[in-house]
């Protein structure tokens, strides 16, 4: 009933367009990927400083599809943390969505409603994606055949050069 509910809402959401005086510059940037990927995140981070973004301009949010309790969850969410009306009120999933980031990073692979939801719903002025998932909720999608990092990274940052102009 929630996967349903969170469905419903991502289906609603409407993506906002990029705003006309959007300089393509990045200062914060939100990332939200699966737990299974979590092991790339030090490989998004470093791909992403040799583009010049700095560690401290990150965020990141992680999706775990296992309901286990455990200690440490800040900036991780989970199928329990929402209602049955597709909803959330976790602090950490409502600051990440909410936030004015510059780009958001959807760097999964997997068609999870919670990681939908958290795309569909961030207040993000860019948003990317992966071309193998869900595309209506993001600006701009990437194609990969495998999730390697610093290919992805490195296209999307001769893409965005090219929106610039």
């Amino acid at each position: 009933m929630k996967k349903r509910a969170i469905r419903k809402s991502v289906e609603s959401a409407k993506l906002t367009p990029v705003p006309t005086d959007f300089k393509y510059e990045f200062k914060k940037i939100g990332i939200v990927v699966e737990k299974a990927d979590s092991t790339m995140l030090s490989e998004l981070l470093e791909a992403l400083n040799t583009k010049g973004v700095k560690q401290s301009q990150v965020q990141f949010l992680v999706y775990s599809n296992d309901n286990k309790e455990s200690k440490g969850d800040e900036n991780f969410f989970k199928i329990k943390d929402f209602t049955m009306s597709g909803s959330t009120d976790k602090k950490e999933v409502l600051d990440f969505i909410g936030a004015d980031y510059d780009l958001l990073i959807s760097y999964y692979t997997s068609d999870s409603a919670p990681l939908l939801w958290v795309t569909a719903k961030s207040l993000a002025k860019f948003k990317v994606g992966i071309s193998s998932v869900n595309t209506k909720g993001n600006h701009f999608c990437l194609e990969v055949s495998d999730l390697n990092v610093k290919s992805y990274i490195d296209n999307l940052f001769k893409y965005i050069k090219v929106f610039k102009k």
